[in-house]
């Protein structure tokens, strides 16, 4: 059985007299494309166009992850019942594998040195191409692929990326909100603990405005602006690096977390807050289970904790919670619409899915 996988190339620097004239290295730059449409990847991950490949004189390829976007085996009925059995991580490395090299007789770059690049999962299959191919992938950039995060991997605890996320906002936060990630973290916990004193919600509602999550009440209600703001969370650390505003699901502006962790800046940390988020176990004794009002101290963190949501669903100013976000990019509502689908089978399939 056969099908088409889809692939983007620029080669724009590669073929370029001043990478011939000065003799540059002309590698191939190629992105391990993930769980999306290819053209989702090639518009948010500009490094290799825009840094790497004019420096180097690269050629750019990305490519499309089986399943996702226009590279279906079965066409519309690929995610059917039945249909998902080539989802696997072994299937996906070779189609990588392959397509470098048809791309070097392509281009006549046999002697061209090949760099995967790739975030999260993608970053993943990057380093996973490098260790299964190495002969045809001389070296893999992964940015955040938790290649150790798995059950049974020796020495990784299951909070180390919690761990690793409050240091890095503590990092980006500096000098103003040099503690910002502890800080997150403390905010949450109240969050969280909110969830027995229904007489606050409220006042949560108002202050967490840009999340759009409706009182109804129910001591789930705290629990619900979390998991919102969990993802917008691990996800913002990726999106730090960009120096100018970015669009994927939403508009994000150049250097979200340091722009985030400067709602804090003005607040002092509490040196005796221990907890953790979301570990209602170890809750300090003594803490009121059924504030009626909320304190000073949880209005302010509370409202530097809604800026995130104003970064990454809202910086426009234009969300109106009142009607639901629509996707106007066909490529965007595309992969959305995959998403659930194609990652269940891939996570089915392979073993994909960290602690």
């Amino acid at each position: 059985m056969t099908f088409k996988v889809k692939y983007l190339v620029d080669d724009q620097y590669f073929n370029s007299k001043e990478a011939k004239e000065k003799n540059l290295p002309r590698p191939i730059l190629f992105y391990a494309g993930n769980e999306a449409a290819v053209e989702v990847w090639a518009n948010f991950t500009g490094y290799q166009s825009f840094a790497l490949a004019k420096k180097y004189g690269g050629l750019v390829v990305y490519l499309e992850h089986r399943y996702f976007g226009e590279s279906m085996p079965f066409g519309e009925q690929s995610l059917a019942k039945g249909n998902v059995q080539y989802s696997r991580l072994q299937n996906t490395l070779m189609d990588m594998a392959s397509t470098i090299q048809h791309i070097r007789g392509v281009y006549n770059a046999e002697k061209s040195p090949a760099v995967a690049f790739g975030g999260s999962y993608g970053g993943e299959l990057a380093t996973w191409l490098r260790m299964k191919f190495p002969s045809i992938i001389q070296a893999a950039v992964n940015s955040g692929g938790p290649v150790l995060y798995y059950k049974g991997s020796p020495d990784v605890s299951p909070n180390e990326y919690d761990q690793w996320e409050q240091r890095l906002y503590d990092h980006i936060g500096e000098p103003e909100a040099k503690e910002c990630g502890k800080l997150i973290t403390e905010g949450l916990d109240q969050l969280l603990m909110l969830k027995y004193s229904p007489h606050t919600f409220p006042e949560v509602e108002r202050l967490f405005h840009n999340s759009c999550i409706k009182n109804d009440g129910k001591d789930s209600f705290p629990d619900r602006i979390y998991t919102s703001m969990w993802g917008e969370l691990w996800e913002l650390p990726a999106r730090n690096p960009f120096t100018s505003t970015v669009s994927f699901s939403n508009p994000i502006p150049d250097k979200p977390v340091w722009r985030f962790c400067q709602g804090f800046k003005d607040i002092k940390p509490d040196p005796s807050y221990k907890l953790m988020a979301n570990n209602e176990q170890n809750r300090p004794e003594g803490i009121n289970l059924t504030q009626t009002v909320l304190t000073d101290r949880q209005r302010s963190l509370f409202v530097a904790l809604d800026r995130l949501e104003g970064l990454t669903t809202n910086y426009t100013g234009n969300k109106d919670c009142d009607k639901p976000m629509s996707v106007t990019d066909p490529k965007m509502a595309k992969m959305l619409s995959q998403f659930p689908e194609g990652w269940n089978a891939l996570t089915c399939t392979s073993t994909t899915n960290p602690l």
